[in-house]
């Protein structure tokens, strides 16, 4: 995966994290702050991917809208589902960012059910992961400890916490300390 491609949608899932508690709080002020970054966190994974499937070297982005940016990774081989719906949601953005207009919180929450299929979706189909499996340790390249940091990551999601600080610990050894380690004059 590029670089550029992960920082992306690193930002995307900070974004994607802070905008679901708003979605589902049930208060419209609240509900219509969470559908505006819902629809952020969704074009910076549509864009990310457009990076990623090397679009961007063929055509420019600065100027298109959110239903081109959708287009254009239709085009590229992408299914897009729930098309439709993603395109209400970026319609009922621009009214409550730029109208200052509020969305029901019912409404909200069919728009958010329908951007996770779409970034689940996306992000399997073009890099067989989910939102949730981009993690910051994807930008460090192949090496011992990164083997560590994703057993870590997956002891983590089991429950098994200390199992996985274990193998950060393994990591942040290999990495800084080995070369200091006096272990093997013990004797």
């Amino acid at each position: 995966m590029k670089e550029s491609t992960i920082n992306t949608l690193l930002t995307a899932k900070a974004i994607y994290n802070e905008a679901k508690p708003l979605v589902y709080s049930g208060n419209k002020h609240s509900c219509s702050a969470g559908l505006i970054l819902l629809q952020d966190s969704i074009e910076l994974v549509v864009l990310a991917l457009l990076v990623e499937k090397g679009v961007d070297e063929i055509k420019s982005f600065e100027k298109k809208s959110f239903d081109e940016l959708l287009s254009e990774l239709k085009k590229s081989g992408v299914t897009i589902p729930k098309s439709g719906t993603i395109q209400a949601l970026n319609k009922q953005r621009v009214i409550i960012k730029h109208y200052g207009q509020l969305a029901e919180p019912a409404s909200v929450r069919n728009y958010a059910e329908a951007a996770d299929i779409l970034i689940q979706s996306i992000l399997s189909e073009v890099l067989g992961k989910t939102l949730q499996d981009i993690l910051l340790s994807d930008l460090i390249p192949d090496c011992e400890a990164k083997t560590y940091l994703q057993t870590a990551s997956e002891l983590k999601e089991q429950g098994k916490y200390l199992e996985g600080l274990i193998e950060i610990r393994k990591a942040f050894f290999v990495e800084y300390e080995r070369e200091y380690a006096i272990h093997k004059w013990a004797d």
